[in-house]
This record gives C-alpha cells, structure tokens and sequence, in this order.
C-alpha cells in the first residue's frame, strides 16, 4: 500500500511539474502568432 500512495503521490504532482515546461514551450509560440499580424500591419503601412 506504501508504494501506491507514493506513486499516487507522484502523479498528483506530475500535472504541477509538467505546467511550467509547457508554459515555456507554448507561450511564445502563442505570442508570435498573436504578434505577427501587428507586425504585418505596421510593416504594411
């Protein structure tokens, strides 16, 4: 029973560790796709 708790421990927190590489990884991806049609806007002009 001990090893199960502890795996389910680990799977608890798995979510909590695994935000901030993703964070990391999508949110420039996120913000050069919402950057780009400003940056064509201004280049446009």
């Amino acid at each position: 029973h001990k090893r199960m708790s502890l795996a389910e421990e680990k799977a608890h927190a798995l979510p909590a560790k695994m935000s901030v590489p993703v964070v990391v990884c999508i949110l420039p991806v996120v913000l050069m796709i919402a950057a780009i049609p400003v940056i064509v806007k201004m280049t446009a002009q």
